[in-house]
C-alpha cells in the first residue's frame, strides 16, 4: 500500500512539472520578455518566469477564474485615458498646443497597445470592442489634428463619443477593476 502511494504521488509530481517545465516556462519566458522588455529578460528571464513557473496552478487559476487584472494593464489602461484626457484638456484651452496634443496622442497610441484586454473583457462585456475603436481611431485624430483636416475631426467624433458613451455607461464596472 504504501507503494502504491509512493508511486501514486511521484507520478503527480512529475506530471505536476512536466507541465510546468515543457508549457508554463516557455509561456512565461515569453510574458515576461513582451512585459519587460528584452534586457530584463536576458537579465531576469530564467528567475522570475521559472519560479512564477513552478507554482503554475495559481496563474492558470488567475487567468481563468480571478476577477483581477494585472498591475501592468491597470497602469496602460490609466496611462492611455490619462493622456485622453490631457487632450480634452488641451483642447479646451483658448490656444491648444499641436504639439502637445500629438505627444498625448503618442503616448495614447503607445500605452492603449500594451493592454491585454481579455481579463477586461471577462469583467466589462463589450470593452475590447470599443477600447479597439477608440485605439484606432487615434492615430487618424493625431493626422487630423496636424493637417488642420476639420473633415477628418467630423469624421472622428462619433467614434469618440462612442467611447465615452461606454464608459458613462460602464462607470461603475471601470472604477471596481481599476481604481
Amino acid at each position: 500500500m504504501k507503494n502504491v502511494l509512493l508511486k501514486i504521488i511521484q507520478t503527480i509530481f512529475t506530471i505536476y512539472f512536466v507541465i510546468a517545465v515543457f508549457i508554463f516556462i516557455p509561456i512565461n519566458n515569453f510574458n515576461f520578455a513582451k512585459e519587460n522588455g528584452f534586457v530584463k529578460w536576458i537579465v531576469l528571464g530564467e528567475i522570475v518566469p521559472t519560479l512564477q513557473s513552478s507554482i503554475w496552478p495559481y496563474y492558470v487559476y488567475n487567468s481563468y477564474f480571478s476577477k483581477s487584472i494585472s498591475g501592468n494593464d491597470k497602469k496602460y489602461f490609466l496611462e492611455t485615458i490619462g493622456a485622453l484626457q490631457a487632450i480634452n484638456a488641451e483642447f479646451s484651452k483658448q490656444s491648444p498646443s499641436v504639439n502637445d496634443i500629438t505627444n498625448y496622442l503618442d503616448a495614447a497610441i503607445q500605452e492603449s497597445s500594451k493592454l491585454n484586454m481579455n481579463k477586461i473583457e471577462k469583467n466589462i462585456p463589450g470593452f475590447t470592442e470599443s477600447f479597439n475603436s477608440l485605439k484606432e481611431c487615434l492615430p487618424e485624430l493625431q493626422k487630423a489634428i496636424l493637417d488642420k483636416n476639420n473633415d477628418l475631426l467630423n469624421e472622428l467624433y462619433p467614434k469618440l463619443t462612442d467611447w465615452d458613451k461606454f464608459t458613462q455607461n460602464n462607470k461603475d464596472k471601470l472604477n471596481e477593476l481599476f481604481f
